[in-house]
């Protein structure tokens, strides 16, 4: 099936994205011949996400074989930290501080085959191996049937993730690829800090219930797994430490599509006490 890609389905989005590239085409050239410098071969760089938050997404390209995946840092935009907010969670870096902390993130994990590994890094850009893979969030609309293997195996990476004092604070589906070749899942897009004033535990917990949370939509994952609620349940029961599960929230958190059923609201309730009712 043919995708359209996402600046496509706005004209506005298609405009700005185009105006971006315009305006940064300059910049873009001089780091497409640095890498290429770097890896010593000639490489062109083709944009791959046209979101146009806080950096850009491109692939790097030889002979029409991709040989890394970049994010550079989004000119138009300020490089600086904001202020953690006393009730915040977290809060996101911008710039330079982003692809640095990924860059540390991916080099750390990539050691225990969690994340891509990092390939070269500077102030404007960071290089990394590229994943020959889909993200979660495209592999379960290819095949709804694969959402109790997302499930069972996307709750034992996250697991193993915080077993080396790792979170994330943003994950979705559409941030874990899944390889093409091993079926290994990889974490990537790393942007937030946590607030060092809330507990590990806490996001740890965090961590699991945005896990499930996107992919219980019923869009996604929801409908073949309300199926079997004692599944599910035992599933979450048996892969979420027992501290993690029992851990007190004390924050409010909106986890709608964790709630939109009430009885599996309330059988969620039993493994994960601090789940609020509104």
């Amino acid at each position: 099936m043919l995708r359209i890609p996402f600046y496509l389905v706005s004209p506005y989005r298609a405009l700005k994205k185009t105006i971006y590239l315009w305006k940064n085409r300059k910049a873009i050239k001089n780091i497409q011949d640095e890498l290429s410098q770097h890896l010593g071969k000639k490489l062109i760089l083709t944009n791959r996400n046209a979101k146009g938050a806080n950096a850009e997404s491109f692939l790097a390209m030889s002979n029409k074989v991709i040989c890394a995946s970049l994010r550079i840092t989004n000119l138009q935009k300020s490089s600086s930290i904001k202020t953690i907010k006393p009730h915040a969670i977290k809060f996101r870096l911008n710039g330079k501080e982003r692809i640095q902390f990924e860059h540390d993130s991916y080099k750390y994990l990539s050691s225990y085959s969690l994340s891509p590994k990092p390939i070269y890094l500077t102030d404007k850009f960071l290089a990394c191996e590229y994943i020959n893979g889909l993200k979660l969030s495209l592999l379960i609309k290819m095949d709804p049937r694969s959402a109790w293997w997302i499930l069972e195996q996307g709750l034992t990476l996250v697991r193993r993730m915080h077993e080396l004092g790792v979170t994330h604070l943003d994950l979705n589906l559409g941030n874990i690829i899944c390889s093409h070749c091993d079926k290994k899942l990889f974490v990537i897009d790393f942007e937030y800090l946590p607030n060092p004033q809330i507990t590990t535990n806490t996001l740890y917990l965090i961590d699991y219930l945005l896990f499930l949370n996107d992919l219980l939509r019923l869009k996604r994952g929801g409908k073949t797994l309300l199926r079997d609620i004692p599944r599910l349940i035992g599933n979450i029961e048996s892969k979420i430490p027992i501290d993690v599960r029992m851990t007190e929230l004390n924050l409010n958190l909106n986890f709608k599509n964790l709630r939109k059923n009430r009885s599996i609201f309330n059988q969620l309730q039993q493994v994960i006490p601090s789940l609020k009712s509104n």
